[in-house]
């Protein structure tokens, strides 16, 4: 906008000094140069793709769970924040960009497996979601080489075998389609909205 001021004072001082044909021939080069101008104001207001990617934090109990948040650290530090699920914000981000899966149901499913990352499981085997847990031998209970494997290796699991509809588990996109072959908790579904829940209210 400086630009414009600056070549609309050169213009006055144009038409007050030179001839008419000089400022005419003036005149035609400074409406180009405006144009130009213009055309790049409008480049530079225009959103790059980054900032198009507006964060959807607006949950249901029967979303699809492929649809993706694009929670930021940022957004997910504050859902994250006084639980000992601090930094892990990026595995959980990474994990969404990779599969498809909804940051905010992994983290959802993340913090009601592991009680937000207090559990035996969690501190002992990193295993944040009791995953290849079964009610009849705990002790078959995977372990995990870190917090972050354990994110990314479940995500996976699940768009294969819950989230594909040629899945061994599939049953819908929904909470209740995981959690009806994932967990023997007849309550299983709505623990874990309830778990995302408390990590949006935090955010907003």
């Amino acid at each position: 906008m400086k630009k414009l001021v600056v070549i609309n004072l050169i213009l006055i001082l144009i038409y007050c000094i030179l001839p008419n044909e000089i400022q005419k021939n003036i005149n035609e080069t400074v409406e180009n140069t405006v144009k130009e101008i213009q055309q790049e104001i409008i480049s530079e207001e225009q959103p790059t793709e980054e900032q198009k990617q507006v964060s959807n934090l607006n949950i249901s109990f029967d979303m699809n769970l492929l649809t993706k948040s694009n929670i930021t650290i940022e957004e997910l530090q504050k859902g994250f924040a006084n639980t000992n699920m601090q930094g892990l914000e990026q595995y959980f981000i990474n994990a969404e960009n990779e599969t498809g899966i909804n940051a905010i149901y992994l983290a959802g499913l993340a913090t009601h497996e592991s009680g937000w990352n207090t559990s035996d499981f969690a501190r002992e085997r990193n295993n944040l979601f009791g995953w290849q847990s079964y009610d009849s031998n705990l002790n078959a209970t995977k372990r995990f080489a870190s917090k972050e494997e354990s994110i990314m290796t479940v995500a996976r699991a699940l768009k294969k075998m819950y989230l594909s509809e040629n899945g061994c588990y599939f049953n819908g996109y929904t909470i209740s389609g995981i959690s009806k072959r994932y967990a023997s908790d007849k309550q299983h579904n709505q623990k874990v909205f309830r778990n995302m829940q408390k990590i949006v209210d935090k955010i907003k």
